[in-house]
């Protein structure tokens, strides 16, 4: 079983006989024109008469199948939380529930028109259509990621300073004995800094580069500096 095995034999079947499940869609580093790897999770679009009903309860996920937990967290959708499921076999989906017939109206948040314009090469596969709702939809066209830095003068002081005032306080740390504050300075706000110095440099030398993921293409990123 994998994540493709999931979606067509049991999320697409499911999304099609519930009646009040009107769409599905997937966006996405699963729909990118850069292939994902075996590692990455799916994410999926409903559209649904009641986002309530899949916001407030998982007894839906039932429907589907096996599943180890789930969890909610914000995401591009004003509002509306993203279901992170993991199903049997490590299986992992981040479902967001919206109201049918007001995608068109959120296209207007520049997050989610980003998103579903196919914005860091990503894409939009329509699945389950009964209403003609995704069909009908206008995408904008965003292949790219930002165009440039878009760093300031504040920004690069902000970070050069923070860089150095942790390595005053992890030494601190250190010298009083408190390995685990230490390691957290280090690990914790100075890669974060550095993440975002790599990612301007990256901006700035290559604009429009991949920099999502929490770092997780970092290694192409340095690999192609």
């Amino acid at each position: 079983m994998n994540h493709e095995t999931l979606l067509t034999e049991r999320i697409i079947p499911w999304a099609t006989e519930r009646d009040d499940v009107r769409g599905l869609a997937e966006v996405g580093s699963r729909t990118s024109t850069v292939p994902a790897d075996e590692w990455a999770d799916m994410d999926l679009m409903l559209l649904v008469r009641d986002p309530t009903v899949f916001n407030d309860s998982d007894d839906w996920i039932s429907e589907i199948g096996p599943s180890w937990l789930s969890l909610k967290h914000p995401g591009p959708f004003e509002g509306l939380p993203v279901r992170q499921v993991l199903f049997e076999h490590a299986l992992d989906f981040d479902i967001v529930a919206i109201s049918a017939g007001t995608l068109a109206m959120r296209l207007e948040v520049p997050a989610v028109a980003f998103l579903l314009g196919g914005g860091f090469q990503g894409g939009f596969r329509p699945l389950v259509d009964k209403d003609g709702e995704i069909e009908s939809l206008e995408l904008p066209h965003h292949q790219a990621g930002p165009e440039s830095s878009g760093i300031s003068a504040d920004d690069f002081d902000f970070v050069v300073n923070d860089i150095l005032f942790q390595v005053v306080w992890a030494s601190k740390h250190l010298r009083r004995g408190e390995l685990w504050a230490a390691k957290d300075d280090v690990d914790g706000y100075m890669k974060a800094d550095l993440a975002r110095v790599i990612e301007w440099h990256t901006l700035t030398m290559r604009p429009g580069t991949d920099t999502r993921s929490g770092g997780g293409s970092f290694g192409m990123i340095i690999a192609g500096a």
